[in-house]
């Protein structure tokens, strides 16, 4: 475990970031992503399933070895036994349907794993290795990147309308280079060191990362996945807003964040080659905000609409995920509508963990709203509670250092990501910025 230790500080918390998406495009690179086959299944869940292993039994070495402080294993082992919990009320209620089974087998193999990053990063403090890692994987990406962006300009892509990648769909392309993106972004802000460049004196790390921003930020925006660009311009907003009292930070975070911003209204409202006409969503959410809609669909059923309070009084029971049949709900509008007439139909406890999605077929794609409509105002208080405590304590605590502040405004652009197309249940990096926070401000004192 010694070994352990002395290598894997840097990759830990990056990989509870991307080990999904890396593998997923190592596939892609070895022709194994084209099309559904049982490598791509299998190998996912094994190797999934590895890392998670690996990642509890470092835990289990720290904790063997004391290396958190008591008060931050007892909050992180509050944590838990909520989750686990929520769970065991979901199976008790609706039995062991394959909905609930989905949520728990990804909080298993994605979220624990995330959390036990977190709480290793905190402890050791490794935020800062974290940011230059990230750039290190950033070139496993960068060739899919690359791929995807000739495919957008040249309108030569010959996967999945042109908005995806191999079998990966348009938003899990976009996430995929999300993280990647903000990471270049912020060491471009603070004009660091890039490991991979150190000696090559002659390459000037700033221009490579000026480049490799600008294809992430055409890949996502080709995806036409406006969560995506929503949480982006979040974060550059935010950005600026943390380099305030930096003049040379803010200079070049403003430059940038001016530049991807006026880059996406660009091609939203004057021109964007035909391989990038997803962007053209971004338009049907735009049109309703001026008619006072929030409308993210124009294929949703009108008989949806009419139909809602019907809908909410009937029986849960009804498992999409096992008996094949497509979502009821497609637009966000409507999700977040039916969530909220969910809720005051059991405003206390709510209707369990999972409930949402098996009625109708989706989650609310809202994580403050899904908690309201599945645990009830007692455990949205709880959560949020919680949550605003730790975010607060730590930005309080940790604002004169450089590398967590940059590491919460990734955390909080995951917040908005949750708030917009995630779900509670299964948001990794939330459990990773608990995990984080909790062994951050409560450390065991050899490690102060």
């Amino acid at each position: 475990m010694n070994s352990i230790k002395k290598n894997w500080p840097a990759f830990l918390l990056p990989l509870s970031f991307s080990f999904g998406n890396l593998f997923k495009f190592l596939l892609f690179y070895l022709g194994l992503y084209y099309v559904e086959n049982p490598i791509r299944w299998y190998g996912y869940i094994v190797s999934s399933v590895m890392f998670a292993c690996f990642s509890g039994l470092v835990i289990l070495d720290m904790l063997k070895k004391r290396s958190f402080s008591n008060k931050a294993v007892v909050i992180l082992s509050g944590v838990f036994s909520f989750y686990i919990f929520a769970f065991g009320i979901s199976f008790y209620k609706f039995g062991f349907t394959s909905t609930v089974l989905r949520y728990f087998e990804i909080f298993v193999v994605l979220c624990l794993p995330a959390l036990f990053a977190g709480a290793y990063a905190g402890a050791l403090r490794t935020e800062r290795e974290f940011f230059s890692s990230m750039e290190t994987l950033s070139i496993v990406v960068l060739p899919a990147a690359i791929i995807y962006f000739n495919g957008a300009i040249f309108n030569c892509s010959g996967f999945t309308d042109n908005r995806g990648l191999g079998v990966m769909n348009y938003m899990g392309v976009a996430y995929s280079f999300m993280p990647f993106l903000l990471v270049h972004i912020i060491q471009f802000t603070k004009d660091a060191n890039w490991q991979v460049f150190n000696r090559a004196k002659k390459i000037n790390p700033q221009i490579i990362r000026v480049i490799v921003i600008f294809i992430y930020w055409i890949d996502i925006i080709a995806t036409g996945t406006r969560g995506c660009y929503i949480c982006v311009a979040f974060f550059c907003i935010a950005l600026v807003v943390a380099k305030i009292f930096k003049p040379r930070e803010i200079k070049k975070a403003s430059m940038i964040s001016v530049s991807l911003i006026f880059l996406l209204l660009f091609n939203m409202f004057v021109y964007a080659p035909q391989g990038m006409a997803g962007v053209d969503r971004m338009k049907i959410f735009v049109n309703g905000l001026k008619n006072g809609q929030l409308t993210t669909s124009v294929n949703e059923n009108e008989e949806i609409r009419k139909n809602i309070d019907e809908m909410v009084e009937s029986d849960y029971h009804n498992d999409f995920s096992e008996n094949g049949k497509e979502p009821l709900i497609r637009d966000r509008g409507t999700l977040y509508l039916v969530a909220l007439k969910e809720f005051k139909e059991a405003p206390i406890f709510g209707h369990g963990m999972g409930s949402y999605s098996l009625k109708y077929g989706l989650y609310p794609h809202n994580a403050v709203l899904e908690l309201l409509c599945e645990t009830g105002i007692v455990g949205t208080l709880c959560v949020l509670l919680f949550i605003i405590y730790i975010l607060f304590k730590l930005v309080y605590t940790c604002k004169e250092n450089e590398e967590v502040v940059d590491l919460v405004l990734i955390f909080a652009t995951y917040a908005v990501e949750a708030n917009i197309s995630g779900t509670f249940w299964n948001c990794s990096v939330l459990l990773c910025a608990i995990g984080y926070g909790v062994t951050l401000l409560y450390p065991q004192k050899k490690y102060v």
